[in-house]
């Protein structure tokens, strides 16, 4: 049902679909669970408790579900969760989660992750992502759907990549990155809207409009109490396109994050 190269070494207990195909000096653990149609390309290395879906791609020399790089880490059972149709190339590594962070380093479908991409443990990404060759996320980051990077971006640890956003090579990326949004620079910081990814995914001219003002008022104007904006958003007609409410939705959960992180952080020193 699988073609494997006669110098790989696929574990007696891995799991592999119909039409899988393994290339040469592949090593496939125990506890390994690959979907139909998949192809391991050579010296390809996936560790034990990883599951990868159908019709993926992952090219030479990446290693899939490697262990955390997390001194808190203590051998516990973790999960490198992958989905359908990804595309990941040359040299990529990708850690398991941790306990504390979830248990689950986790990809969703469709995704391009280009070579030399490191994706740290408890990472989640969700669907359509376009991942820069050389980028770095660091532990527990989070991706939504149709985020690009640019080359050799670096993601600080718990930062969230909100949806359709764009990132440009060579950023520090230390804080969110709200939906629809340009995103550069050392440190990054917003540059406008992501105007061509907005058109791409055909977003309609009023919704465009909306998003602009959205902006203007947020990352601009800056006027007022950040609550009394939010919620003059949530109670206004004009903006009432879904695209607005997720960006307001997102500014409202980043700032109670921030919160929730400074006083997690606060504990932790006094203890």
């Amino acid at each position: 049902m699988a073609e494997i190269h006669p110098t790989a070494v696929v574990a007696e207990d891995a799991q592999l679909g119909e039409g899988v195909i393994v290339g040469p000096y592949a090593v496939i653990d125990s506890d390994v669970i690959i979907g139909d149609r998949t192809e391991i390309g050579q010296n390809v290395r996936i560790l034990s408790f990883t599951e990868i879906g159908n019709d993926c791609e992952i090219h030479h020399g990446a290693v899939i579900g490697g262990v955390p790089q997390d001194k808190k880490f203590k051998g516990e059972k973790t999960k490198t969760i992958i989905g359908n149709e990804n595309i990941i190339r040359e040299y990529v590594t990708i850690n398991r989660g941790t306990e504390g962070g979830g248990g689950q380093t986790v990809l969703g479908d469709r995704n391009l992750i280009m070579s030399y991409v490191h994706i740290a443990h408890d990472c989640i990404l969700a669907n359509d992502i376009i991942l820069g060759s050389y980028s770095a996320l660091t532990g527990h980051v989070v991706v939504d759907d149709f985020v690009s990077t640019s080359g050799m971006v670096g993601i600080h640890h718990f930062c969230r990549i909100g949806k359709m956003s764009y990132v440009g090579g060579m950023s520090k990326v230390t804080q969110d990155v709200p939906p629809y949004i340009m995103a550069d620079g050392n440190p990054s910081r917003s540059r406008g809207l992501n105007l061509v990814g907005l058109r791409r995914h055909a977003l309609s001219p009023g919704a465009i409009a909306a998003l602009k003002e959205a902006y203007r008022v947020f990352f601009m104007d800056k006027k007022g109490n950040l609550s009394d904006i939010i919620e003059s958003f949530k109670d206004n007609e004009e903006y009432s396109f879904a695209e607005v409410q997720h960006l307001v939705k997102f500014i409202e959960e980043r700032s109670l994050n921030t919160k929730a992180r400074y006083l997690e952080n606060f504990r932790d020193e006094k203890s």
